[in-house]
């Protein structure tokens, strides 16, 4: 669901825009001497830098499915990387990713509303309101992320249980059973992360198509300030980034720096 969100969305930019438009810098020029065209440069950042933010955000959610594959299959020697390690390990990485949805999402709001003082946009955006639809989705998940990184009061109960089950059967006791807790724990947590994972998907479906028409104005307007510049006899050409420099790349920050 989530990479056919992202791919249509690409495709259909693609599409509309031009294909060599979406990597990289815009070269203006006029009888092979640069030319300046600011709005038509903003337009084209506004684009690129808002597909950027939610192709991140839709990468940081594929992530997220992916740790069911990785927390389902135990390949490790238990001298070096005991089960109760698989699990809590497992379980701080989907924290960690959650977390960091939450903040790409957030970002993607923060770029809608930077493009608005570069292209003029009849859309709003409430980054409250953003922050209320995520919290109502997953905000316990993102909670117990912060408590588990600053306080270090978050622990996932079925690996604490499973670490002292495991220390207990190190003596030999065979009543504790170490991989009937581990499948137990493993199954638990996974259930969880899978079912959180879904209600994440509904809610990038959702922001996608609540923000589309910030793209689409976005998008109108660089097709016609572009075709302005073609008419004023200007050849507007795409160009890749410079990997080599640091701000290498598309950002609104990288735009105001170079200007101020």
């Amino acid at each position: 669901m989530i990479a056919n969100t992202i791919e249509k969305l690409l495709h259909r930019l693609a599409s509309e825009i031009g294909r060599e438009f979406l990597i990289g810098d815009l070269q203006l020029s006029r009888a092979g001497e640069p030319e300046a065209d600011d709005d038509l440069r903003n337009a084209h950042i506004a684009v690129v830098t808002y597909f950027s933010a939610m192709a991140r955000t839709a990468s940081t959610l594929e992530d997220i499915g992916k740790l069911p594959k990785f927390g389902r299959r135990y390949v490790w020697d238990s001298r070096v990387l005991r089960r109760s390690d698989h699990i809590r390990f497992v379980w701080m990485t989907f924290l960690h990713l959650t977390y960091v949805y939450h903040e790409r999402v957030h970002t993607v709001a923060k770029r809608i509303e930077e493009a608005s003082n570069y292209v003029a946009l009849n859309h709003v955006v409430s980054i409250p309101n953003e922050l209320k639809l995520m919290k109502k989705a997953f905000g316990k998940y993102v909670r117990e992320r912060g408590e588990a990184t600053h306080e270090w009061g978050a622990e996932r109960q079925e690996a604490s249980v499973l670490e002292m089950v495991e220390m207990l059967a190190a003596d030999g006791d065979p009543k504790w059973d170490v991989i009937g807790h581990y499948k137990e724990a493993r199954d638990n947590m996974l259930a969880v992360v899978e079912q959180v994972h879904q209600r994440m998907a509904l809610h990038f479906e959702d922001l996608v198509a609540r923000h589309d028409p910030a793209l689409q104005q976005m998008v109108s307007q660089f097709l016609e300030l572009k075709q302005l510049a073609l008419d004023d006899g200007i050849d507007v050409e795409a160009v890749g980034p410079n990997k080599s420099t640091f701000f290498g790349g598309r950002s609104f920050f990288r735009d105001r720096y170079q200007k101020a």
